[in-house]
């Protein structure tokens, strides 16, 4: 079994205390150029994604995308300011 299997494995459970695992993903983000008009040919640094790190509960993965909360009541299990992340823009997953 791979690490990502792995990981997928462990995010089952009946609640948010058994399936939520702290966590920081790396990974790459799209973004618009602020210029209007641009010069073509591109220069490297115009075609470079932009490299984020996003802290928080790793909550739910498939082979499609994983997704994060960034807050969580325990208690109550509920989740608050969620964050669905492209598995195909993931560099890193690290379990803290």
């Amino acid at each position: 079994m791979d690490e990502y299997s792995t990981l997928l494995e462990s995010l089952k459970g009946d609640n948010i205390k058994e399936v939520a695992k702290a966590c920081i993903i790396v990974w790459h983000d799209t973004y618009d150029h602020e210029e209007a008009w641009m010069d073509f040919p591109l220069q490297d640094e115009d075609t470079e994604p932009i490299a984020m790190n996003t802290m928080g509960y790793l909550i739910s993965a498939n082979s499609k995308a994983v997704v994060i909360a960034s807050t969580i009541d325990f208690e109550n299990d509920q989740l608050s300011q969620i964050c669905v992340i492209p598995r195909g823009c993931i560099m890193s997953i690290t379990v803290l």
